[in-house]
C-alpha cells in the first residue's frame, strides 16, 4: 500500500490550495480517499467527481462526525472526532 498526501507542506493553506495535474492523477488512481469536507477542501470534491472510481472507497470526515458544510472544519482539534476517523 502507498499513502499519498495531496497537501504535504505544513505551510500550505488548504482553503486556498490549487491542485496540480499530479494531484489529479493521484486522485484518479486512488483506491481510498480521505477528505475533510465541511467546505475546507472543495478542490478535493472537484477532483473526485472529475475522476470517479467504481472501486474507490472514500471517507469524508465532516459526514462521519456529523458536521455540516459551514460548520467548523478544524476537526483534528476534537479528540473524539479524531478517534472516530481512526476507528
Amino acid at each position: 500500500m502507498h499513502v499519498k498526501s495531496i497537501i504535504d507542506n505544513p505551510a500550505a493553506d488548504p482553503h486556498d490550495y490549487e491542485p496540480t495535474a499530479a494531484d489529479g492523477r493521484a486522485v484518479a488512481t486512488a483506491r481510498y480517499t480521505i477528505v475533510n469536507g465541511i467546505c475546507y477542501d472543495p478542490w478535493a470534491d472537484k477532483l473526485l467527481s472529475a475522476n470517479p472510481g467504481n472501486d474507490r472507497t472514500g471517507l469524508k470526515v465532516g459526514d462521519l462526525v456529523g458536521v455540516r458544510p459551514g460548520g467548523n472544519p478544524h476537526r483534528w482539534y476534537s479528540p473524539a472526532d479524531v478517534r472516530k476517523v481512526i476507528e
